[in-house]
């Protein structure tokens, strides 16, 4: 019995640059890991921390499930199983073992690259003036498990869940890179980014980039086997028109997977009543780049807006997720981040509440 183990980037050092291993016997999860550390040391330590569990960002699927919703480290291996290890979050992570240093940064939502000085003067202006401080990470930790999706963890268990290693996948509107770092997912064979600024080449997601507008898609025909898009969709002047191309340049059968937040929701709700120059300062005390800040629109930011333009595209909608992920957003001072947990619990646990849940997660197919 074969099972096949697909290894992300960082640790890819410990392994001889292989991306996948191949290992013979059945048995746990816990006793893959025994295995891999037997050929590979070192692995251990990047996967379990010292109690012998996952470390607190450390994801695993077998076959496209998390095993921490399965039996954890007790999860059986079936034949012909594949185990993928992926980052639990989006913008960037270590797999290092925490020696005198975290082992992993928390930033989902976005994490930034360096300040700009101008970025960087707005933050500690407003941080001064107010008497706050940007506490994410601190937040988070003490009000949620480590278990807990967030919403780029989501997308990113999606694209493990659906992509195969010959595939290629078009990252659309896909930027810089810096918020959200998916290549070591599923680990395929080709991603290509389009964007219509100049960043793709800095991004590191990716094996090729070309500028390009969305609209206008400088690809041929039935092209890709998967076409990413994360939140773009609320800045898009022309969905219609974008769904077409994503829809073009998808092989029949091809999937388009699209993360956008609901327009419904009290943050694009505030966003949209947000002047673009307030949204800006805003967005750099958050410690976000002007460079990554666009003009929204919310043209395409509803359960029923997408289906309708999927259908109108020819992608028949598989399934619509809309989730509550930790108020980010709020993380300025603890009173307005306790009360977005409390919203965020309220409408993830009854589903009549769904329409107010922030994250829409298409994933849709082309007849």
């Amino acid at each position: 019995m074969a099972v096949t183990v697909r290894i992300p980037p960082p640790l890819r050092k410990l392994t001889g640059e292989e991306d996948s291993i191949t290992t013979e016997g059945g048995g746990t999860l816990a006793q893959l890991i025994d295995t891999l550390e037997g050929m590979h040391p070192g692995l251990k330590e990047r996967l379990c921390d010292e109690t012998g569990e996952l470390r607190r960002f450390v994801n695993i699927y077998v076959d496209g499930e998390d095993v921490r919703f399965m039996s954890g480290l007790e999860t059986e291996l079936k034949a012909d199983t594949e185990v993928s290890i992926v980052p639990a979050v989006a913008g960037g992570y270590s797999l290092l073992p925490s020696r005198g240093r975290p082992h992993a940064q928390v930033p989902s939502p976005p994490t930034p690259g360096p300040l700009s000085g101008s970025a960087r003067s707005r933050r500690m202006l407003a941080m001064g003036f107010l008497g706050y401080g940007w506490q994410v990470e601190r937040l988070r930790e003490r009000f949620y498990a480590p278990g807990f999706l967030g919403m780029y963890a989501r997308l990113l268990a999606t694209i493990v869940q659906h992509a195969k290693p010959d595939d290629v996948i078009l990252d659309a509107g896909c930027g810089s890179g810096r918020v959200f770092q998916h290549r070591q997912a599923g680990n395929v064979h080709r991603i290509v980014g389009v964007d219509v600024t100049d960043e793709p080449r800095e991004n590191e997601n990716l094996t090729d980039a070309t500028k390009g507008d969305l609209r206008a898609l400088p690809f041929r025909d039935s092209q890709f086997d998967m076409a990413i898009v994360s939140h773009v969709a609320e800045h898009l002047v022309d969905p219609e028109a974008v769904f077409a191309e994503l829809s073009r340049v998808l092989k029949p059968g091809g999937r388009l997977l699209l993360l956008t937040p609901n327009r419904w929701h009290y943050v694009p709700l505030g966003a949209r009543l947000m002047p673009h120059r307030v949204h800006i300062v805003f967005n750099n005390w958050r410690g976000i780049e002007t460079a990554d800040i666009f003009p929204t629109q919310y043209r395409a930011n509803t359960a029923g807006r997408l289906r309708t333009l999927s259908e109108q595209a020819g992608l028949d909608v598989e399934s619509l997720e809309q989730s509550e992920t930790e108020p980010e957003y709020l993380a300025f001072h603890l009173i307005p981040y306790t009360l977005g947990v409390a919203y965020e619990r309220l409408v993830n646990r009854f589903g009549f509440l769904a329409k107010l849940r922030v994250n829409l997660l298409l994933v849709a197919k082309k007849r």
